[in-house]
């Protein structure tokens, strides 16, 4: 299992560096496999976003006086 999270955690530190804004929900409550459980998910996401709701309005740009330019790609 470890030779195969080596990639993903590479990938996961690039990213969290990248980022405004991390979210990392708490999903230890979550089995992998319980797919029936994505009520569950969804809630404990929302909860995450909703306690960096400030942090997250913060880095949103005001769209009345920012102008948006695609990247190129």
């Amino acid at each position: 299992m470890r030779v195969a999270t080596i990639g993903s955690d590479v990938r996961g530190t690039t990213a969290r560096q990248q980022s405004d804004v991390l979210l990392v929900p708490d999903t230890k409550s979550v089995g992998m496999m319980n797919f029936r459980a994505y009520d569950e998910a969804i809630q404990l996401g929302y909860d995450c976003a909703m306690a960096k709701i400030d942090q997250i309005k913060r880095r949103i740009p005001d769209a009345r006086t920012t102008t948006w330019t695609a990247p190129d790609l």
